[in-house]
């Protein structure tokens, strides 16, 4: 049986300078192309992103609770309670029909638009309806305390995302909240192995 001699390899490159041998002849992907959102995922954004509005849209409750004017708790104690007038209740994914007027709360759930005239947000606990039912409130809250505001996480006009970042799940979602559909990224490289011998192939073929 004829053996076949192993041709040793006597001459070797440090690995940088392979590398550079490499970057030297590589060439940047210019091509772009959109994909929906949820193919976005470890994509290059080929384009800024600006946003359009903000995020939240709205001032809304951080909790469970009612909604009021904020002076209207003042003072308030579990041994001398605020009583208010519940006009309206608020879920999620609803909006506030009433405006507040001194001595008004309405019940709200959290994230749910803040109504107009609102100030606050007094947390479920501290509170207690009654028979006829008014509300009673048990402890103080100050203007903007337990409300979200409108903008928190992103402003109107804020360089959201740049070109050239790696589209990560946090950042898909940055953009899904500005009601954004489709992306703009560059095209993925297209990738071929060339062979040089039988190291990956079968020989004779």
């Amino acid at each position: 049986m004829m053996q076949t001699k192993m041709r040793p390899i006597r001459n070797t490159i440090p690995l940088e300078e392979a590398l550079d041998a490499i970057l030297d002849t590589a060439r940047p992907v210019t091509r772009t192309v959109r994909v929906e959102l949820d193919h976005a995922n470890g994509r290059v954004l080929a384009a800024d992103i600006v946003a359009t509005r903000d995020v939240p849209p709205f001032d809304r409750a951080a909790m469970d609770g009612y909604a009021v004017v904020a002076e209207d708790t003042f003072g308030a104690s579990r041994q001398e309670p605020r009583t208010l007038r519940c006009i309206e209740v608020v879920h999620s994914g609803s909006v506030p029909a009433k405006r507040l007027e001194c001595g008004d709360c309405t019940e709200i759930a959290t994230g749910a638009p803040i109504p107009e005239g609102a100030s606050a947000v007094v947390m479920v606990e501290e509170t207690n309806k009654s028979a006829d039912g008014t509300i009673q409130i048990f402890t103080p809250v100050y203007p903007q305390q337990h409300v979200g505001r409108r903008g928190a996480d992103i402003t109107t006009s804020q360089a959201l995302l740049t070109a050239g970042e790696v589209l990560t799940p946090s950042r898909v979602g940055s953009v899904a909240a500005l009601g954004i559909a489709e992306i703009e990224v560059f095209a993925q490289p297209r990738v071929a192995i060339l062979s040089t011998g039988n190291e990956i192939i079968e020989p004779g073929r």
